[in-house]
């Protein structure tokens, strides 16, 4: 009915459009709700139909308890890609995110984003592959940098170096420090 309505050129009272989006929330949260956390896209049709007709007609759906559930099953999912880095286990966690944005969710990713960024912290092994973890997870891409040797030294690709040095791109370094032999400056 509100949907003729707009079709129509005709702006429908408040109360019916918040009728609309009350019904739209509760059929997608529905929908989200019987699917019991499951990883599958197809199982999700319908919860994703609603979203997009949502967001067609510019309606405000509450999405609090599919973020809840979706943020949770996206944190069990990288917790799992940090612990056992693998092609699939890191690709079950992307394919989360990426249904969570077809069903137009907002979870909060802080905690998955913090298990990526300490995995990069401890420079564990597949680097390459929890890069695009991160990257999903909208990490910064100058946490995803692999970080190069410097005279023995691990620093950060165009940052500072442990020893005061400045590593550039190509990995060179440069010296914050005068050298002996040049004068210093006085203040």
């Amino acid at each position: 009915m509100v949907e003729m309505l707009q079709e129509s050129g005709f702006e429908p009272p408040a109360q019916f459009r918040q009728l609309a989006e009350f019904t739209l929330g509760r059929r997608f949260e529905q929908e989200i709700a019987k699917q019991q956390r499951s990883r599958d896209p197809v199982a999700y049709r319908r919860a994703i139909e609603i979203a997009g007709v949502a967001a067609r007609r510019g309606y405000q759906i509450d999405k609090s308890v599919a973020n809840e559930s979706f943020g949770a099953m996206i944190n069990d999912a990288v917790s799992k890609a940090v612990e056992q880095p693998s092609r699939g286990i890191i690709r079950a966690a992307m394919d989360l995110l990426a249904l969570s944005k077809r069903l137009a969710l907002q979870p909060n990713l802080d905690v998955a984003q913090e298990a990526v960024y300490q995995a990069f912290a401890r420079e564990l092994p597949h680097a390459g592959q929890l890069a695009r973890l991160g990257s999903a997870l909208g990490l910064a891409q100058n946490v995803l940098r692999p970080k190069r040797s410097v005279r023995g030294r691990t620093a950060q690709v165009d940052g500072d170096a442990p020893d005061g040095s400045v590593v550039d791109e190509r990995g060179a370094s440069s010296s914050k420090r005068p050298r002996p032999s040049e004068p210093r400056e006085s203040a």
